[in-house]
């Protein structure tokens, strides 16, 4: 059976997940969910989306009342055109206008576990036939903020797999000219990238300058350029593979490099085998003139004998070079580990008991201490 929409001009109208609407443009012949698969959490609630479908391949609003029965109610109960979500499991909605029929599945989860955005890396691919295979990373980010590595659980496909197909696992395999988009998808959320496959590599990348310095815990981003054959230049920072000479100094990806530790590092871009390098030098921030840098106790160590005492001093060292004697300050703060074995207050040890502790000097943020023998 089929449905005759009256044409009155070919007007197209948004429709909801994506798809293009198009009123007046044929004769109705089905109904169909948009999506046909529908993810919801454990006392969680959905709308049902319905579009019509027409002769000319073309959707369609859906203008009669629609009814929604569940092939299982102790786990998806409908409300109109509400489901909602009673336990974990599957259902089987059967969606009617009264002159059309179709179906849609609706999985019921845990609370909690509904992604609500998913991020692919790289964010987009440029490689040639000839090239090493991309393997893609996927990340759910939920609403707690949380994030989970989901790559082996997301589905893939690819908009022209005679151009780039896309495996199970998420690898991108080049395979011919042009451009595709590759989508990756879990529990009803999914992101795209885009892969562009071309006969030859750059000429050329170049990061946009050539030396980085920055000081351990800082991050940059970088931009790097490569330059093809009909003398176009485009940024390929997200997609450009990037290797380090010295991970533990810089590391570096998806445009951005982490400064470690002191010293210096090469970091190399890699497009299809053609590379470009940045040179890092990671160096310590000098401390400000005021700022406390160190703290020590001298002497070293501390001898003494039963019911004597001994002395020893607080040094506090601040950015300028400065040293100041902070043994009496009302801020220093004195602990014994073994208070049967030696005593401590303001800078004077009282030897108790035969044996060896240790006494702690605290002054700032920096901790200072110091060994005392009992003889």
């Amino acid at each position: 059976m089929s449905r005759r929409v009256p044409c009155v001009g070919k007007m197209l109208v948004a429709s909801t997940a994506g798809l293009m609407l198009c009123a007046g443009c044929g004769t109705q012949v089905g109904i169909a969910a948009s999506p046909s698969e529908i993810y919801v959490e454990v006392g969680g609630t959905v709308v049902v989306n319905v579009v019509g479908v027409l002769d000319t391949g073309s959707l369609t609003a859906v203008s009669a009342p629609l009814t929604i029965t569940s092939s299982d109610s102790a786990i998806v109960a409908v409300s109109g055109e509400v489901v909602m979500g009673i336990v974990e499991g599957t259902a089987v909605l059967t969606i009617t206008d009264g002159v059309f029929t179709t179906t849609a599945k609706v999985h019921v989860v845990a609370a909690g576990t509904l992604p609500t955005e998913l991020v692919v890396t790289p964010t987009s691919v440029w490689c040639t036939p000839a090239s090493d295979d991309t393997q893609l990373e996927v990340f759910a980010i939920f609403a707690s903020e949380a994030g989970e590595d989901i790559t082996d659980r997301a589905s893939y496909g690819s908009s022209d797999s005679s151009i780039a197909l896309v495996t199970a696992e998420g690898l991108v395999v080049c395979v011919g000219e042009g451009e595709v988009t590759v989508a990756a998808q879990y529990r009803g959320v999914s992101d795209t990238i885009n892969v562009v496959v071309g006969a030859t590599p750059p000429l050329a990348i170049a990061f946009s300058s050539s030396t980085l310095t920055c000081a351990p815990g800082e991050s940059y981003e970088v931009q790097v350029l490569a330059s093809w054959e009909d003398g176009s230049r485009t940024d390929v920072s997200l997609s450009a593979a990037y290797s380090s000479t010295d991970d533990t100094v810089a590391a570096a990806s998806l445009g951005q490099v982490q400064c470690l530790s002191e010293g210096s590092a090469t970091i190399v871009g890699d497009v299809l085998g053609v590379i470009g390098v940045l040179e890092v030098d990671v160096q310590a921030v000098a401390p400000a003139p005021d700022e406390l840098v160190d703290l020590r106790i001298s002497p070293s160590s501390v001898d003494c004998g039963l019911a004597q005492a001994a002395a020893f001093a607080v040094i506090a060292e601040y950015g300028d070079g400065t040293t100041v004697d902070v043994t009496s300050s009302s801020q220093t703060q004195y602990l014994s580990a073994d208070s049967s074995v030696a005593l401590v207050l303001q800078g004077q040890v009282l030897c108790v008991q035969q044996g060896q502790t240790t006494v702690q000097a605290t002054f700032g943020d920096l901790v200072a201490s110091v060994t005392v023998n009992v003889w």
